[in-house]
């Protein structure tokens, strides 16, 4: 599954389309809608810009952050704790629960 080249104004925008990142990570289309729409993981190379505006583009990084957050979604712990703990601390959170091997509920 390749990335999406756009031509917007004169610009190329490389990254991935919505299905792709949810075919690519196991998270539904309208959950990434959702993370969208309350500001947790917003697409970097192309936000949603209404209708008409073109499909969402999500980068490698964006693509990233989505599958730890679905790792730490899948060990117990709650969309807020994820949040709360921001992007730069969810590489940590799965490391912890990689070495802990134990269900949380946080």
């Amino acid at each position: 599954m390749g990335t999406s080249d756009r031509r917007v104004g004169g610009e190329v925008n490389v990254g991935y389309r919505t299905d792709q990142v949810a075919l690519k990570t196991g998270v539904t289309y309208r959950q990434l809608d959702q993370w969208d729409r309350i500001g947790f993981i917003t697409p970097s190379v192309r936000p949603a810009n209404g209708s008409g505006g073109g499909p969402r583009l999500y980068s490698e990084e964006d693509v990233r952050l989505v599958t730890v957050t679905k790792r730490l979604l899948d060990v117990g712990f709650r969309l807020g704790a994820i949040r709360e703990h921001g992007p730069d601390h969810l590489d940590a959170l799965v490391d912890w629960t990689l070495h802990t091997k134990v269900k949380v509920s946080a």
